[in-house]
């Protein structure tokens, strides 16, 4: 993917709001500006649970009303990632990367494609699972239903937000949206798939693991430091 390798810096939120990981997420933006050359991957499941509306997103994709949402305690947020309609909460691992991009050696497709195949391997390769990709979507799936959802924002060429990945059975919030805006698209979690519960933290590092790999990252920080600046 690039010509040379990219040190990494991990940081474990573990369950968190979305606007306090957003707010990290913006200032590892920051820190890039000033000081290029590494990738930060964040992980965390999102706590109180959010709906999040892409730049695609359309309201009606949202299914629940207003005050359904309030008495369940779901915020909604709209966001500046691609894509349209997502939910996300604890149960669900959310993995984060913040990287520049590059028109030559990174780029944004091939940001999203190694995204893409992160979770591709730990299914694939830790659970045994067919995970592939979808033509003409993005995301990664097992048989006709979404196991993980895709979305990418950019600034000035330094990319942010990630991928989720359902795990826990159930935690998917399709009673709540659309899923990605995709009508007649289930939805699936790992818990579903392998027929047992996954511990939180045993993807958690396979993930890590395999997202190492597939943005070609040399060895950098790994730990749950949730200060991002140093």
């Amino acid at each position: 993917m690039t010509d040379f390798p990219r040190r990494y810096r991990h940081i474990d939120l573990g369950r968190r709001a979305y606007a306090e990981t957003l707010k990290i997420q913006m200032e590892c933006v920051a820190r890039m500006r000033e000081h290029p050359g590494r990738v930060w991957l964040i992980t965390v499941e999102h706590d109180p649970s959010v709906i999040t509306l892409g730049r695609r997103a359309r309201r009606e994709h949202i299914l629940a009303t207003p005050e359904r949402l309030a008495a369940s305690g779901v915020e909604v947020y709209e966001s500046r990632r691609g894509g349209d309609v997502t939910w996300h909460g604890w149960g669900q691992l959310v993995l984060y990367v913040i990287a520049e991009l590059d028109t030559h050696c990174h780029t944004i497709r091939q940001h999203v494609r190694a995204l893409e195949q992160a979770v591709m391997d730990t299914l694939r390769g830790d659970y045994g699972l067919d995970a592939q990709r979808r033509q003409g979507l993005t995301g990664v799936w097992i048989g006709p239903a979404k196991i993980s959802a895709l979305g990418v924002a950019i600034d000035h060429w330094i990319a942010y937000h990630g991928l989720s990945l359902n795990v826990a059975r159930g935690r998917t919030g399709a009673n709540l949206i659309v899923p990605c805006g995709l009508n007649g698209h289930p939805v699936t979690d790992l818990e579903t798939q392998c027929g047992h519960p996954v511990p939180m933290d045993e993807i958690k590092t396979r993930l890590l693991q395999s997202a190492i790999k597939a943005f070609e990252l040399a060895p950098g920080d790994v730990g749950g430091d949730t200060n991002p600046i140093r």
